[in-house]
């Protein structure tokens, strides 16, 4: 797959990479309808999260193809990760797992910077650092599922 740059800060590749789809050798390909939705989902939400917070946002899953949707047991049957509108990430610098344990004082400040994105005249995001975990599986953290949650019982776990 080539590494297209869907804005400045998001690659194809990234997007579409996938360790359990490396671990059962699966190709997880976006389809052209599905790099378009991704391309969206930068611009209009990951790139102005990342610039309302000032700090990295990191994917951890963005789209699945439906093979490997089928084998990540909390991945719902209609998840907007097979058509490349959600994706889920952390923010900050260090891997996801050190992140869970940082969650409190960034939440807010999440918060804030997804209502400034919504609805740029009403919100404010407010200094502060830390670093958060997402899911859209319903898990606890302070990321997010940018496209909607799937509904599942969640643990905060993501790909």
């Amino acid at each position: 797959m080539q590494n297209t740059f869907l804005t400045p800060h998001f690659s194809l590749l990234e997007m579409c990479e996938s360790r359990t789809a490396s671990r059962y050798g699966i190709v997880n390909m976006a389809p052209p309808e599905a790099v378009e939705n991704l391309k969206r989902l930068c611009e209009h939400t990951l790139e102005p999260l990342r610039e309302a917070l000032g700090l990295p946002v990191v994917i951890t899953s963005g789209y699945r193809c439906q093979r490997l949707n089928e084998i990540l047991a909390h991945s719902a049957r209609r998840s907007q990760h097979l058509t490349g509108c959600a994706a889920d990430f952390y923010v900050g610098q260090g891997s996801a797992s050190r992140s869970r344990f940082q969650v409190a004082g960034h939440r807010e400040r999440l918060i804030k910077a997804f209502r400034l994105i919504l609805a740029p005249s009403t919100a404010s995001v407010g200094s502060g650092s830390g670093s958060g975990t997402g899911s859209d599986t319903g898990g606890s953290g302070s990321g997010s599922n940018t496209g909607g949650g799937d509904g599942g019982s969640g643990n905060g776990y993501t790909e």
